[in-house]
C-alpha cells in the first residue's frame, strides 16, 4: 500500500483503538501475527532476553471452584528459550495492578510439572508485561520493573533475590513526560501506535511492521462482526468508567453525611475532606493528572500530591 493510502487510513476516524484489549489481542495475540508480537516484545525487553520465536498458548483459565471466577489472559506465549510471557493491555481500572499480576503469575505456573528428581530451578522464567492506558503507579518514569527482592536490613542493603519472575509495567500516559528508557528501537513506534494510531508521527508509516499493523487495523475496523464485538466491548468499558465517575459524587456525599451525623462542625469538615480525598484518588486511578484531580475533588494540588506520597 502506498504512502498516501496509509496516510488516509491513519487519519480515518473509523479506526478502532489498539489500546482496547479486544483489538490488541487480535493484532498481537494470534498465530498469524506472532512476528508482530515478537517485535513488540523485543522492543520492550531490549535484549533481556532477545526473542527469536514464540508459541502462542491458550489463554483461558476456567474457575476451579463454584464461587470462583474464570480468568482469561490477553496474550500468553512461550519463547524459544522456554520463557513464559504474559502480555496484558489494561484499558480500564488499574487499581491493585501488582496484586492482579501476582494472581496471573500463579496461572502461568498452574500447568508447570515438577518431575521426580527435578530441582525447583527448573521452573520456567516468567515475564508479565502490563501496558496501561491510564496511570498505574505513583512513581516517576513510564517503565517499571518489579522483581523478588530482599528487604534492607541493618546488615545488608536491598538486593535482587530472583529474576525468575519479572513484572514490567508500561504507562502510556507518562511517555511524553520523561526521558527515554533503555528500550528497543521499535518501542516508541509500537507504543505510539497502541496509544492512538491517528496521532502517531507520520514518519512511523515508513516502518514495515507499522505499515502492516495499520493495514490490518483498517481491515478489522471495517469487518462487520469485529466492529460489533468492538462496540460491545467499548460499552462495557464505558460502563466501568461511568460507574467510577459516579463514585466521585458518592464519595463526596457519603463523606458529608458522615460528618453531619457526628453532630459537630469538626465532624462535618472531616467527612467532606474524606469524600474529597476519595474523589481525588479515584480520579488519579483513572489516569487523570494532579490538576484535574484537584478540580474534581476541590482539594489543592499540594493536597493531592500528599495523597500519593
Amino acid at each position: 500500500m502506498n504512502k498516501d493510502a496509509l496516510m488516509a487510513i491513519k487519519n480515518s476516524k473509523d479506526l478502532m483503538l489498539p489500546s482496547v484489549d479486544f483489538v490488541f489481542c487480535l493484532l498481537f495475540g494470534t498465530e498469524k501475527n506472532k512476528d508482530r508480537l515478537i517485535s513488540l516484545l523485543n522492543s520492550i525487553l531490549n535484549g533481556k532476553p532477545h526473542i527469536k520465536d514464540v508459541i502462542i498458548d491458550p489463554t483461558e483459565y476456567k474457575k476451579t471452584y463454584n464461587e470462583g471466577r474464570a480468568i482469561r489472559l490477553d496474550i500468553k506465549a512461550t519463547t524459544d528459550n522456554g520463557t513464559i510471557i504474559n502480555v496484558e493491555m489494561q484499558c480500564v481500572d488499574t487499581k491493585y495492578i501488582i496484586h492482579r499480576a501476582e494472581l496471573y503469575n500463579a496461572m502461568l505456573l498452574r500447568d508447570v510439572i515438577i518431575r521426580e528428581g527435578d530441582t525447583f530451578d527448573t521452573i520456567p522464567d516468567r515475564i508479565s508485561i502490563w501496558i496501561t492506558k491510564s496511570k498505574a503507579v505513583a512513581r516517576y518514569g513510564y517503565m517499571h520493573e518489579i522483581l523478588l527482592m530482599f528487604k534492607e536490613t541493618k546488615y545488608e542493603p536491598i538486593e535482587i533475590a530472583s529474576e525468575k519472575y519479572r513484572l514490567l509495567i508500561v504507562e502510556l500516559p507518562k511517555m511524553d513526560d520523561y526521558e527515554p528508557e533503555s528500550v528497543g528501537q521499535m518501542f516508541k513506534p509500537w507504543m505510539s501506535f497502541i496509544k492512538d494510531p491517528q496521532h502517531m508521527p507520520d514518519e512511523y508509516l515508513k516502518i514495515k511492521e507499522l505499515q502492516d499493523a495499520v493495514e490490518e487495523l483498517n481491515y478489522l475496523s471495517h469487518d462487520s462482526q469485529t466492529r460489533a464485538d468492538y462496540v460491545y466491548r467499548m460499552k462495557e468499558i464505558n460502563d466501568v468508567i461511568n460507574a467510577k465517575s459516579e463514585s466521585y459524587a458518592d464519595g463526596k456525599e457519603a463523606g458529608l453525611k458522615e460528618g453531619k451525623e457526628a453532630g459537630l462542625k469538626e465532624g462535618e469538615e472531616i467527612g467532606v475532606k474524606k469524600g474529597a480525598q476519595e474523589a481525588a484518588l479515584n480520579a488519579l486511578s483513572l489516569g487523570l493528572y494532579i490538576d484535574m484531580a484537584s478540580k474534581i475533588s476541590g482539594l489543592t494540588e499540594e493536597e493531592v500530591r500528599r495523597l500519593i506520597g
